[in-house]
């Protein structure tokens, strides 16, 4: 199965005042071009690009309770919605595609995977994301991927930080490991691991 990639900048970036949307569609043409399958976009980016068809390949990701209001009306590839807030996203709807993100690390993943795993809003997600650092071997690695296609039946997205300067390592040992997709951040060489180096 292919891996797909997600460039997230579109979600935490700061604007200046005066870009247009004829602009962000222009990074965003190229972002494709260079083989992502996915652009991840934040309320800003939306209201910009609004009357761009966003259902296809665009992610949308939910940082307060008011994004999930703003979104519910709208179509996008997926919702990306933080873990503490998934049982809001029940008024999505119901043909909306939802991530949803937990934060951990090699230590924790399993832990953290295996505590959501009985909450009622799991039944309504498609896919779960991994954030963290990760800085391990390719065969933990591997187990852990394993581990998760065992044991959950929706892909699993791996988002590596970069704060321990492994982010890019991490994306190619998920891809290795066979992550359904891997999300980046064009650019980005400390929090985030960056786009075009794992490229």
């Amino acid at each position: 199965m292919k891996t797909s990639i997600n460039d997230m900048t579109l979600s935490y970036f700061r604007y200046s005042p005066q870009i247009t949307a004829e602009e962000i569609l222009a990074y965003t043409k190229a972002i494709f071009a260079c083989g992502t399958d996915y652009i991840e976009i934040d309320r800003e980016t939306a209201m910009l690009l609004n009357g761009t068809d966003l259902s296809e390949k665009y992610i949308f990701r939910v940082k307060n309770i008011s994004d999930i209001g703003y979104c519910k009306d709208k179509s996008f590839a997926y919702v990306t919605v933080p873990v503490f807030m998934a049982g809001y996203a029940s008024v999505l709807a119901p043909e909306q595609q939802i991530i949803v993100e937990v934060c951990a690390d090699e230590y924790s993943a399993q832990a953290m995977l295996l505590y959501i795993r009985h909450f009622s809003f799991l039944s309504k997600v498609s896919m779960i994301r991994l954030t963290g650092v990760f800085c391990d071997n390719g065969e933990n690695m591997e187990a852990l991927i394993k581990w998760y296609h065992s044991n959950f039946f929706v892909p699993i997205d791996i988002c590596p930080l970069n704060t321990m300067m492994t982010g890019v390592s991490d994306a190619i040992r998920a891809y290795s490991a066979g992550a359904d997709m891997i999300t980046l951040s064009f650019g980005r060489g400390y929090y985030y691991s960056a786009l075009e180096q794992y490229l």
